[in-house]
């Protein structure tokens, strides 16, 4: 298994930083089992370093560094409020112990940018799948990663739900954070062709085939 640094270097080499990919997966979970089978080795590891593959600290190294925006969200949320999962992320970015006034605002900002004000006061446990997905996008691109991966963008959710998300990615505001690099997987041609026409101030690079990381 390769350290932190190394994965990084890769995909360094695969995704140069700053721009925007779409990446043909010849299966739609592709990229996800790609990812938990990383995150599942690197907590294996982190917890027995006796193993000497990673150090202790490269669990969060890899959480950090690394956004990964699944089909299906493989966990629970914590907070009653949807607005303070959002914060609680920022908090722990910004090294708080917890969210902070001005942080649960950001969440309510980025809530709106993506059309979810409507979700801020609701309980994280009652999303559906698709609301689901979208707040944990929004966990993940506020810690400002190296690498944002959404691995399936149209499963769970509407046309219209793909278009608020490619325009908040593609709609830079510098007040509010951005992530350096975004890969998208796609299942097909058609799909890549439809983000694409929804996104026609962005040239995106599109990668012939999804390699493991």
């Amino acid at each position: 298994m390769d350290s932190v640094k190394q994965i990084i270097k890769k995909l360094e080499q695969r995704f140069p930083r700053g721009d925007y990919y779409l990446v043909r997966l010849s299966r739609s979970d592709e990229m996800d089992a790609a990812f938990k089978r990383l995150l599942a080795v690197v907590d294996s590891n982190a917890n027995h370093s006796a193993n000497n593959k990673l150090k202790p600290g490269e669990l969060s190294d890899i959480g950090w560094k690394l956004g990964w925006a699944p089909a299906d969200v493989p966990g629970i949320f914590l907070n009653e409020r949807v607005e303070l999962e959002i914060a609680d992320a920022l908090a722990v970015k910004d090294g708080e112990i917890e969210a902070l006034p001005g942080q649960v605002e950001i969440a309510r900002q980025l809530l709106a940018r993506l059309n979810l004000s409507a979700l801020a006061q609701q309980n994280s446990y009652h999303l559906s799948k698709g609301e689901a997905k979208l707040v944990w996008f929004l966990c993940q691109w506020v810690k400002a990663p190296d690498y944002l991966f959404i691995s399936d963008l149209i499963t769970y959710l509407s046309p219209n739900r793909v278009e608020d998300i490619l325009n908040f990615l593609t709609t830079h505001q510098d007040n509010l954070t951005n992530p350096g690099t975004v890969v998208i997987g796609a299942a097909d041609a058609a799909q890549i062709e439809s983000i694409q026409s929804l996104t026609k101030n962005i040239c995106w690079k599109i990668e012939p085939e999804w390699s493991p990381l």
